[in-house]
């Protein structure tokens, strides 16, 4: 197969004029990823900047950047709610899909029709999630997931590395958002992977979390979908169980 514009020069990420924090800890980092450079290595693929290799350290917790997605970095932990707490997962409805739409990311070489075919598949999934079609909802997932990670392969015809980095970083920056605004009404962000964060609060305190929320969710325009937990015993940020109302989540080691 021929490889598809693979001569690939530095580039800066751009930042959406949504993103922005309070903390010192969170702008100090921001300042980096603006400043940073990213480049491809011989076989293509995005490294990340030394910059934004050391963990972020907030609020006694850790959380790293990654090409793939921000990890939060605690390791043999359990959390269970007390009689006046609540615990559950605030996870990013479609993260990805949903960053490469609302930023009108498209290869370069597939003009915007990419748009309106991926959107159409984002679509076809989340009503296939809503209705309870499984193998629908799994089918568009890995298109719409695979689709965003051959923006990273030189061997892909959608490969646009420049792509990858505007989605996973932007991402990242709007998980660290939801997690400083969750801190500053009291809740206690006690995981962060990816394309969600666990959340501990007390139930007097329910309004104004479900309130930051919403207001995350009209900033951005990403979907937060809420599942209650009723304890997670954790190896690492991506070995954990979780017991919900209904049933286990398993992840890594311990999946299904």
């Amino acid at each position: 197969m021929s490889l598809i514009n693979t001569e690939v020069k530095p580039f800066k990420y751009r930042l959406p004029e949504w993103v922005h924090f309070e903390s010192l800890e969170f702008n100090e980092m921001l300042k980096k990823v603006i400043n940073c450079t990213f480049q491809v290595n011989d076989k293509g693929s995005v490294v990340m900047p030394k910059e934004l290799n050391k963990a972020v350290d907030y609020e006694g917790a850790k959380y790293k950047f990654g090409i793939g997605g921000l990890h939060s970095q605690e390791k043999g932990q359990v959390v269970k709610p007390n009689n006046s707490q609540l615990f559950g997962e605030f996870d990013v409805a479609s993260m990805y899909p949903s960053i490469i739409i609302e930023q009108c990311l498209f290869p370069a070489h597939l003009t915007k029709n990419f748009l309106t075919v991926y959107s159409t598949f984002k679509d076809e999934r989340l009503k296939a999630k809503r209705e309870g079609n499984k193998v629908v909802n799994a089918a568009y997932k890995i298109l719409l997931n695979g689709s965003y990670g051959k923006f990273g392969s030189k061997y892909s015809f959608l490969y646009s590395p420049e792509l990858l980095i505007q989605t996973t970083i932007t991402g990242q920056l709007s998980l660290l958002m939801l997690i400083e605004k969750m801190t500053n009404v009291g809740g206690k962000v006690v995981s962060a992977n990816t394309d969600g964060v666990n959340v501990l609060y007390k139930k007097s305190n329910y309004n104004n979390i479900h309130a930051v929320q919403f207001e995350w969710e009209m900033l951005t325009g990403y979907e937060l979908e809420y599942t209650p937990y009723a304890a997670t015993f954790n190896r690492d940020v991506n070995n954990y169980i979780a017991i919900k109302d209904e049933g286990i989540k398993g992840k890594g080691a311990f999946a299904e």
